[in-house]
């Protein structure tokens, strides 16, 4: 295949990954309104078969990283290929073990539109990488808590990417320092939350001890023990010992972010609009 046609297919593919990310999206819309019985069926067919099809696609790409590298001599193609598909194939297992494990239907139609949502970004982020460009690193015209934070997950997404490639090809080092600014960039983001976005949500939700919040330090609890196993791995330079805890920092980042995301982002921001207080907490958090 020549370079235009190893770029046109990949396009293709993408297009039709995300049709079927559309498809999926619109099952699992039908869910909450009482549909649930046929629906529930037809979603984890569409499921299995998008686990299907990202999994071709992921195959194809890394037989054909080189001729995807040549496709875009000026860009970053094949290295982004690299970190998005390990990220993508975690998150695929992830959910196949936590969507059939799911019995309520509202909340496994909530982790398909999680896996919708990240399939969707990586197929963005391997996209601006072939172009030469990496995720968004800062947002200062962001106006809601949604878009501010929402893109400080894509900046860590994307340190986290980039430490995990560097480990795959050996570069111990940078590896080892890539993952130093992911975590402090992380841990900031958790202070953040929990000493600013958490106590306003508390307050104008009226949310009682064990709400919402509660449920959000105690993940960053477990990120942050993971972590620190996966940083004393990387200084004991002991790289046959990161596979497990590597996949479970990326698959709890995945299912948290999407909480925060679909939920308590949006309705902090619909809260403190109602309370004219919006503008005032994102300035707090965009300058912790």
């Amino acid at each position: 295949m020549t370079s235009r046609e190893v770029r046109r297919r990949a396009r293709a593919e993408h297009d039709s990954i995300r049709q079927r990310l559309a498809r999926l999206e619109i099952l699992a819309t039908r869910i909450p309104g009482g549909e649930a019985g046929g629906v529930v069926r037809e979603l984890e067919e569409e499921l299995a078969a998008l686990r299907a099809e990202v999994r071709g696609h992921l195959a194809w790409e890394d037989a054909e990283s080189p001729r995807l590298r040549a496709a875009h001599p000026g860009g970053e193609g094949a290295s982004w290929l690299h970190s998005t598909h390990d990220d993508l194939r975690t998150v695929l297992d992830f959910c196949r073990h936590s969507c059939g494990d799911e019995n309520h239907p509202v909340l496994l139609a909530q982790r398909v539109r999680d896996l919708a949502d990240f399939v969707s970004r990586s197929l963005d982020a391997e996209e601006e990488g072939a172009k030469g460009r990496g995720p968004m690193i800062g947002n200062e015209s962001a106006d809601c808590v949604t878009e501010l934070l929402g893109v400080d997950h894509s900046r860590l997404d994307a340190a986290l990417a980039d430490a995990k490639r560097l480990l795959v090809s050996g570069e111990m080092g940078a590896a080892r320092e890539r993952f130093g600014v992911f975590r402090e960039g992380l841990e900031r983001h958790i202070e953040a939350e929990e000493q600013v976005l958490f106590p306003v949500f508390d307050d104008l939700s009226g949310a009682a001890q064990g709400g919402p919040t509660a449920v959000m330090r105690a993940e960053h609890t477990e990120l942050r023990k993971l972590m620190t196993e996966v940083a004393g791995v990387l200084e004991a330079e002991a790289a046959e010992g990161l596979t497990t805890p590597l996949a479970a920092l990326t698959a709890r980042i995945y299912a948290h972010n999407g909480k925060e995301e679909r939920i308590l982002y949006p309705m902090t921001d619909r809260l403190a609009r109602e309370a004219g207080t919006l503008d005032d907490l994102v300035s707090r958090l965009r300058g912790f």
